[in-house]
């Protein structure tokens, strides 16, 4: 596979006045969604790296993501529990969103009237063989594509592991120990893999079908801390945060650190990347 080096395009500054907590582009990498600890929520043109406007909370924002197929929607997971729905153009289409708090998950269906009602609910599963030492807190959620369904769910707890749950019958589908400290998720667009952040070593992939562990990134951790992970380029290359200030870059195929993004401060909790024509190189890295 061939190397691809990353420069910095643009540096975006002066929205946020706390720590950036979370970062997302939008589907085509027009936009990209900045939350910080202040409850602050910017929207940037990642072409001119201009400001278009501030979402502000009571509230740290601690998550954002964008509606897979609209670049004008997304919702922001609140530190209180809250979702909050940013909405700029009509919804067309009906659809399901979901999410976690400490050990509960919640499905919602959403309407194009932007009604949302309550679809399903997952207490702790009693097929997950808990740790009375350990608190049940949720570490990620990531709908992906089953066998008989394209609306499953994979949910991933700190100190338990992971399961795949069908919400639309309520059904336990797999169970997965994983037998680490789970931090950020990333499941490859075809959804047979699954990369965590261990929270201690490094990085890890495992194949969600069989539920077999298949590679380990080291990288050195200094702070126990939710590190993000993301699989890029359909699955080929894994981008891993840091709390050392150097996110890493690997090729999932040989395993082989490609690339280095030293940063000039400590911690990198947020990371993404999108192939789109914005940039001359065809990628761009956040």
């Amino acid at each position: 596979m061939p190397q691809v080096a990353y420069s910095r395009s643009s540096k975006l500054t002066g929205a946020h006045a706390s720590v950036i907590t979370c970062l997302c582009l939008s589907p085509n990498g027009l936009f990209l969604a900045v939350g910080s600890l202040e409850g602050k929520v910017s929207v940037w043109s990642t072409k001119t790296g201009r400001l278009f406007f501030v979402v502000e909370g009571p509230v740290p924002a601690l998550s954002l993501v964008w509606k897979p197929s609209s670049e004008y929607e997304f919702f922001i997971g609140q530190s209180n529990g809250n979702l909050v729905h940013v909405h700029i153009r009509q919804v067309r289409n009906n659809r399901l969103e979901t999410t976690g708090g400490c050990n509960e998950v919640h499905v919602w269906r959403v309407d194009e009237h932007l009604t949302i009602s309550p679809l399903s609910q997952l207490h702790k599963s009693p097929a997950i063989k808990l740790d009375a030492q350990r608190p049940v807190l949720i570490s990620g959620l990531h709908w992906i594509k089953g066998s008989h369904s394209s609306n499953v769910l994979v949910v991933c707890y700190v100190y338990h592991g992971a399961m795949i749950w069908d919400p639309i019958t309520n059904k336990m589908l797999r169970y997965l120990p994983l037998n680490t400290m789970i931090g950020g998720i990333s499941i490859t667009p075809d959804s047979k893999f699954i990369a965590i952040s261990n929270m201690t070593e490094g990085f890890d992939i495992w194949d969600l079908d069989a539920g077999k562990h298949m590679a380990s990134y080291s990288h050195r951790c200094e702070h126990t801390l939710r590190v993000p992970v993301k699989f890029v380029q359909k699955g080929q290359t894994l981008l891993g945060g840091s709390t050392v200030g150097r996110p890493c870059v690997w090729d999932v195929e040989t395993e082989v650190l490609t690339q280095d993004l030293r940063h000039e401060k400590g911690i990198v909790l947020a990371i993404d990347m999108i192939v789109c024509r914005t940039f001359n190189s065809g990628r761009g890295v956040t």
